[in-house]
């Protein structure tokens, strides 16, 4: 895994790298950091702080200097540094419960950025652009990412609790995956939107899935778009209070 990192940091067009171990002393090659399109980065921009990790010379300062909000430029040798992660700017870059999203040509380097993060013993959510910043200005042009987008519609309750949990399931793992998901609540589904049914927590959801507010939790934590049918509600008669 090592060596497959490192490959993927070469063929990203930098030679500047570091021998990289975590702060919590694990190897370079244990979980996953979660990827983010540009679509969600722009859609929750103000809880990030953005990290472009290339070098100085890969940057054009007058062109690029304000492409996306709350950027911040540091090369990934410096990001990684404990010598830059000990002073007060690093310390506040990497606060308890801090958004990093790490930006790099292709999403090689950011990937590996954020995976070291991942791994270490900071405090923080670290994720990569996907596709990296040629995917990011391909589509400020224009391009149409079509795998981009997962849609789910649920509908049933506690008459077709599999499927509610499933659904749900799905929606977790294809954010997983980097999709923007969309989940859409219709007919008696919308309760779940709901404090008061969230307290009553009717739904069981079958083994081996897990509870219904926690797969809710995760995929609002997850960044997804999440719609109630607006007339489902009326006819529920649930209120904008009780969402």
């Amino acid at each position: 895994k090592f060596l497959l990192n490192y490959f993927r940091i070469m063929c990203d067009g930098s030679g500047l790298t570091p021998s990289l171990s975590s702060g919590s002393g694990k190897a370079i090659g244990g979980a996953s950091s979660p990827s983010i399109t540009r679509r969600q980065l722009l859609r929750f921009i103000d809880d990030f702080t953005v990290i472009d990790i290339r070098e100085d010379a890969e940057r054009k300062d007058d062109e690029e200097k304000e492409y996306i909000k709350n950027i911040q430029f540091i090369p990934m040798g410096k990001v990684l540094s404990g010598a830059f992660q000990r002073t007060d700017d690093g310390k506040q870059l990497l606060k308890d419960g801090a958004k990093l999203c790490f930006v790099c040509p292709r999403g090689g380097r950011a990937k590996v950025t954020a995976d070291w993060f991942y791994n270490s013993s900071f405090n923080v959510q670290p994720y990569y652009l996907k596709g990296g910043l040629t995917e990011f200005r391909e589509q400020e042009k224009g391009k149409v990412v079509i795998d981009d987008d997962f849609l789910m519609i649920l509908t049933k309750l506690e008459d077709d609790p599999e499927k509610v949990g499933v659904g749900l399931q799905l929606c977790v793992a294809a954010a997983n995956k980097g999709k923007t998901v969309t989940l859409v609540l219709m007919h008696d589904a919308t309760r779940l939107a709901t404090k008061s049914y969230a307290k009553d927590n009717k739904l069981v959801c079958p083994e081996p899935l897990k509870p219904w507010n926690e797969l809710l939790k995760t995929v609002i934590s997850k960044m997804a778009n999440i719609y109630c049918c607006n007339t489902c509600l009326k006819i529920r008669k649930i209120q904008d209070d009780d969402l």
